[in-house]
């Protein structure tokens, strides 16, 4: 795993003339850098150091990491939320099953 990388944004032709992206000379990428972008979403911090998601993943990879560690934490919210609530009991199946248990009472009654 090397130290650092050094990725090169690409080129930009608008108008015949090139425009070069921020950074055009390149960008030294250490894992520390990396690291401490942990926290954001991978399109956001590739955004954030100036290059294209493509040459970030690119980059990231040739550091060592596989994959981004990023976790949303409203779908974790979402999950503990969902597991924390009581299971419901009303609803069209325990009508039926009311109705049903209320008609088999009422035929042992007059069997009786």
């Amino acid at each position: 795993m090397p130290p650092a990388v050094r990725v090169f944004p690409r080129r930009k032709a608008l108008h015949g003339a090139l425009l070069f992206y921020k950074g055009s000379r390149g960008v030294n990428l250490k894992l520390s850098t990396i690291q401490a972008l942990f926290h954001l979403p991978q399109t956001k911090a590739a955004a954030s150091l100036g290059l294209s998601l493509t040459a970030f993943k690119s980059a990231r990879r040739r550091l060592g990491i596989s994959r981004w560690p990023y976790e949303r934490k409203a779908s974790g919210d979402k999950k503990i939320a969902a597991a924390q609530r009581k299971p419901r009991r009303g609803g069209r199946g325990a009508i039926m099953r009311r109705r049903k248990a209320g008609k088999e009472e009422g035929k042992e009654d007059t069997m009786v």
